[in-house]
């Protein structure tokens, strides 16, 4: 019998062999009982210390590790040997199919990486459309908002008799206020023989968010006011006419931002959330905008009875594609009542009142000031507030006043190693049954291998252990 001898440098988990000439051939006789699998052979190395590490035992067709080198003279040693189970199945491993979890040579870049994890850095990058050409600025910070009057009209010298709706400022709604105050009686009076009262025309006072230039811009609005009848008296004030069933209506795109091109670029490595200008801020599934660039959005809502809706969709500029598919549809009121009321005082006319400044304003008889106009709709903002917020995924208030920017928000974690860096040591999640043949030359971990070849179940039983560890196919 022979063995071949090599000063070999490899790892364990590794199938590869010596391809280099040995370093010795040695004639072996068995005279001693010795196991196959961990040989001890006894060599005359003529007073020569042992130069090798690894063995081949030819006849057996076994790859082995020098494990001891015990010296019992100074020309004789023994060899003390383990089986490379790895590189002595070599051929049978690459012969066979297995469910492999992890490669170097393929894997599906998307597959989640359970082994890297997020870490505490965060960066965040946003992407929106603006609509602040199309709102007011929050009242909560500034005096310019919009109020929208609905009021009975009995103008029978037109067709504008009914439920009628004007757009005014902050000045039309205190003049108009100073007007009922200052001149109740003789209103009273005029409007008697047509309703039952002054304050039966004021319906209904809403705070809105509308832009009078935006809403001129969208061809909502005309230029010109008109004036404000109730009932059949002409106030001395005007507002801009709006339909009961105008609608603005728009769409439009917002790019989403740019995120890494493998499973990081999914929860919960990455987080995103689309904010709706008044309507509120929700969590994006980017499972659903994975193929995406875009994200298409129909923004329209009734100007009068402020409910809005946004639609949110991929695939196609044109909603009615094929190709389209719908990512949700978000609802919200965007105005916020006023409420109105009557103050019975010893001038009784119907007044605007629902706020404490109004009402002690008009119940003393004399013209509302501009301050306490401004602070009633400023006291009205915590309603305004609640009305069009929504709650979010993460429990908090994505109020209205955040921002007026239809918006995408990428959250992106930071990883505990970067995916390329793993990869070249352990491989990249995979998920298929595949030729192991196929992936030679890269590192390879399977689930549950099981193979067949001519061995004792002590080498296949560690082969099968290794594959499912993680091994260097070589």
């Amino acid at each position: 019998m022979k063995i071949q001898v090599w000063n070999y440098s490899k790892e364990e988990n590794n199938t590869a062999r010596p391809i280099s000439a040995p370093l010795h051939e040695y004639d072996i006789v068995l005279k001693e009982r010795t196991s196959f699998n961990s040989p001890t052979f006894v060599l005359n190395l003529g007073g020569e210390l042992p130069d090798f590490n690894y063995v081949y035992w030819i006849d057996i067709g076994q790859y082995y590790y020098v494990a001891d080198v015990i010296s019992r003279t100074n020309e004789v040693f023994e060899i003390v040997c383990t089986v490379d189970s790895l590189a002595t199945t070599r051929p049978y491993i690459f012969n066979s199919k297995a469910f492999v979890k992890y490669s170097t040579k393929s894997f599906n870049e998307y597959l989640r990486d359970d082994r890297i994890v997020p870490t505490v850095d965060i960066e965040t990058l946003v992407s929106n459309n603006s609509f602040e050409s199309l709102f007011n600025t929050h009242p909560e910070y500034t005096s310019s908002y919009t109020l929208l009057l609905t009021v009975l009209n009995g103008d029978e010298s037109s067709n504008d008799a009914g439920i009628c709706h004007y757009l005014i400022n902050a000045t039309v709604l205190r003049y108009l206020c100073a007007e009922l105050t200052l001149h109740g009686d003789d209103i009273i009076g005029g409007v008697k023989q047509t309703f039952a009262d002054a304050k039966d025309c004021l319906l209904k006072l809403q705070l809105v968010p509308w832009s009078v230039a935006g809403l001129q811009a969208s061809q909502i609005i005309g230029s010109e006011t008109s004036p404000i009848f109730l009932g059949s008296y002409q106030t001395t004030q005007s507002g801009y006419r709006i339909d009961a069933n105008a609608v603005y209506s728009s769409d439009d795109f917002v790019e989403i931002p740019s995120r890494p091109a493998n499973f990081a670029s999914i929860e919960p490595y990455c987080s995103a959330t689309v904010h709706i200008p008044l309507i509120g801020t929700y969590q994006l599934s980017l499972a659903d905008v994975q193929d995406a660039s875009k994200i298409y959005f129909r923004y329209f809502a009734n100007i009068g009875s402020g409910k809005a809706t946004c639609i949110l969709w991929k695939g196609n500029a044109n909603i009615n594609n094929s190709n389209v598919k719908i990512l949700g549809t978000f609802d919200g009121n965007i105005n916020a009542d006023v409420p109105l009321g009557y103050q019975t005082s010893q001038n009784p006319v119907g007044i605007l009142t629902g706020v404490g400044s109004l009402v002690a304003g008009l119940a003393s008889g004399g013209a509302l000031t501009i301050a306490g106009i401004a602070g009633a709709v400023a006291s009205m903002a915590s309603q305004f507030m609640r009305q069009s917020s929504v709650t979010n995924a993460f429990g908090g208030n994505a109020s209205a006043k955040d921002n007026l920017k239809l918006s995408i928000a990428m959250i992106k974690h930071g990883l505990s190693e970067e995916p390329e860096n793993m990869g070249q040591l352990f491989g990249r999640p995979c998920g298929k049954v595949l030729d192991l043949s196929t992936l030679t030359d890269g590192y390879v971990q399977t689930v549950e291998f099981h193979f067949k070849a001519p061995f004792d179940k002590y080498i296949l039983d560690e082969v099968e252990s290794y594959m499912d560890a993680g091994v260097y196919l070589y």
